[in-house]
């Protein structure tokens, strides 16, 4: 395209296409990893092995009342999503207290969860009494439970035969939210699995989540599960996932972003992963991250002990953001922790981010439809 015509092209939709963005000076969501503990052997986390001792702390796991206190802080008022991981969340023999404390105390919160489907008499005896507590109020926003392929390949990057029970906890569990669904992990032997994986879900009225794995002090994959690493393999599938064929510009490119908001954004955030381009991270700003036993971090991928900002158990969440150091939050807006050493981010706190501005996205999707390129590919 000719200098001029980009000019004319920008000059046309960038203008006329400013988004406005979420504000970005209180807390709306909380992640809780209520536990390290859980009861599979998955190749592409450690979890299970690592630090044993002290993943079996049961007495040092923060308790309903520390989820009390801590969200009787003001600047909690704001929280619309409480967003509860593990370890597995439902080993937590007080899981509905820990629930009904966030409930209690943070009515505006719908919640969100991943498990991994081990037990489907005892998830739903949870997620039953929690229904019963909370006299139906309560929402759950979405209900996840990992599912990595056919029985063969789930089972044996779960290291556990569990496939059966996947499938009747996710059955299971419908009644208790209008969007459960398979929360699959792309790993280095599974990328084909994927299809079957959405269809299967499809034959049962789910819905299906990606996940990639991550490269931290827990999560110890090696290199070769970092599939989003320059992978063109990926490319048809995540093509697939996000309905790109669906996507038809109709000239206004500010109104086909809006009308396709949500498959634009979801190619965004895969083509910026496989790119590794920078996007927004507003860790420490709209989210927080609380670990098993209490202590505060920006997000719920880099867990090294500089990042803490604070405990739950010896100060209030007011206290712990006042502290929080200008430094990291400049880093984590700059991207320096997105891909740390040609590692990868979490997907859900990105995700969540993105979900907050539209610029980033629109900016990158005036640029695919000036130059015609495809909206997933590697460079």
């Amino acid at each position: 395209m000719r200098p001029e015509r980009i000019k004319n092209f920008m000059r046309r939709y960038i203008p006329v296409g400013r988004i406005k963005d979420e504000p970005l000076d209180r807390i709306k969501c909380i992640r809780h990893t209520i536990t390290w503990r859980c009861n599979y052997k998955c190749t592409s986390c450690d979890i299970w092995k690592i630090e044993k001792g002290k993943n079996n702390r049961v007495a040092d796991e923060a308790t309903p009342r520390h989820i009390e206190g801590m969200c009787q802080s003001p600047l909690l008022k704001d929280v619309s999503e409480v967003i509860i991981s593990g370890g597995e969340p439902t080993l937590r023999s007080d899981f509905v207290e820990l629930i009904m404390a966030y409930h209690r105390n943070l009515p505006k919160a719908q919640f969100g969860i991943t498990i991994n489907g081990w037990n489907p008499d005892r998830a739903h005896q949870f997620f039953s009494e929690i229904k019963r507590q909370s006299k139906g109020k309560m929402v759950w926003k979405n209900i996840g439970v990992s599912l990595n392929g056919r029985k063969e390949v789930h089972d044996k990057s779960r290291g556990v035969a569990c496939f059966e029970n996947v499938l009747e906890t996710a059955k299971a569990l419908k009644e208790f939210s209008r969007n459960v669904g398979f929360s699959f992990t792309f790993l280095e032997n599974n990328i084909d699995h994927f299809d079957y994986c959405k269809r299967l879900a499809q034959s049962m009225g789910l819905s299906i989540h990606v996940c990639w794995t991550v490269m931290n002090e827990r999560f110890k994959v090696s290199n070769k599960d970092l599939v989003f690493k320059n992978n063109p393999e990926l490319i048809p599938v995540l093509e697939r996932f996000v309905d790109a064929d669906k996507i038809k510009p109709r000239g206004n490119v500010r109104r086909d972003f809006i009308r396709y908001k949500p498959n634009i954004k979801a190619a965004y955030l895969y083509d910026s992963v496989l790119n590794r381009r920078i996007m927004p991270c507003h860790a420490a700003q709209t989210f927080l991250h609380v670990d098993p036993y209490g202590d505060v971090y920006p997000c719920n991928f880099d867990l090294r002990k500089e990042r803490i900002l604070g405990s739950i158990k010896e100060s209030s969440i007011d206290e712990i953001l006042k502290s929080v150091n200008s430094q990291l939050l400049d880093d984590i807006s700059l991207g320096k922790c997105m891909y740390p050493k040609g590692n990868l981010c979490g997907d859900s706190d990105i995700n969540r981010s993105i979900g907050q501005v539209d610029t980033p996205a629109y900016r990158w999707y005036v640029s695919k439809r000036m130059f015609g390129q495809k909206l997933i590919e590697v460079k």
